[in-house]
């Protein structure tokens, strides 16, 4: 169902762009339950990552978020640990695809600075829900700052300390 570019351009806006960080506000009792879940596996066993499987992930941005988790309790001087062991899966392979590409071409473009793109998420807009003509050529940068600053920050590490996502 999710073949058409307009559903991409609108679950990459909501996803990964600073516009959408207000509904992505509703993973938060996903990562509670997660991170409530790891704590107790924590104490009775000896396993240092809980596997998770997000099935239906989409274009990946509750996968992301989950895989670069960060122990509450480390602080700046501490090395960054991160817990879980993230396998994300969706049936469309065009959402595949654009997660695809969205985590690779950011991680190549590290070194160039370059990894943003911006979009125009409204201007296919059949006039349907368009209220202000002008909100047509609003923008979007995708992946938000927040996520470029997440990435540049593990692309020189070893892959042995980097978060678990594929």
């Amino acid at each position: 169902p999710y073949a058409e570019a307009v559903q991409i351009i609108a679950h990459l806006t909501r996803d990964w762009s600073e516009e959408g960080a207000i509904l992505r506000e509703e993973f938060g009792w996903i990562k509670q339950q997660l991170w409530r879940y790891h704590d107790e596996m924590n104490q009775t066993t000896e396993s240092v990552l809980s596997p998770i499987l997000v099935p239906g992930a989409g274009i990946g941005r509750l996968a992301f978020d989950l895989a670069f988790a960060q122990d509450k309790e480390c602080t700046n001087d501490c090395v960054a640990s991160y817990p879980f062991d993230v396998e994300a899966m969706d049936n469309s392979i065009v959402m595949a695809a654009a997660a695809y590409h969205l985590f690779h071409y950011s991680n190549d473009s590290m070194a160039s600075n370059q990894g943003q793109t911006k979009i125009y998420p409204f201007v296919s807009d059949s006039l349907s829900n368009e209220v202000d003509t002008q909100r047509r050529w609003d923008s979007a940068q995708i992946p938000e700052q927040s996520v470029m600053d997440e990435l540049r920050d593990v692309h020189e590490w070893q892959p042995h300390q980097r978060p678990k996502l594929s």
